[in-house]
């Protein structure tokens, strides 16, 4: 793997596309400072394995609830 001929330049054209890549962005976006940008970006769905671990708990709630005596079940099951 070979790297830039020339290693200064490659710095500088970069720090200028990223430079204008910043100014596109706060003309479309408005500027973001440090976090606020991040969380902007952020998802806030629970990752998968939360998902899954929460799907078997209430699979266990209903087994136990399917176990429980009609004496004891509430009047109103969340369907």
């Amino acid at each position: 793997m070979c790297g830039p001929d020339n290693v200064e330049a490659y710095l500088l054209r970069t720090a200028e596309a990223r430079g204008r890549d910043a100014w596109r962005r706060e003309k479309l976006w408005g500027a973001a400072d440090g976090d606020e940008g991040l969380e902007a970006l952020s998802d806030t769905a629970p990752i998968q394995d939360e998902v899954i671990i929460a799907r078997a708990r209430l699979t266990r709630v209903r087994a136990g609830i399917e176990h429980m005596p009609p004496r004891t079940l509430p009047s109103r099951l969340p369907q």
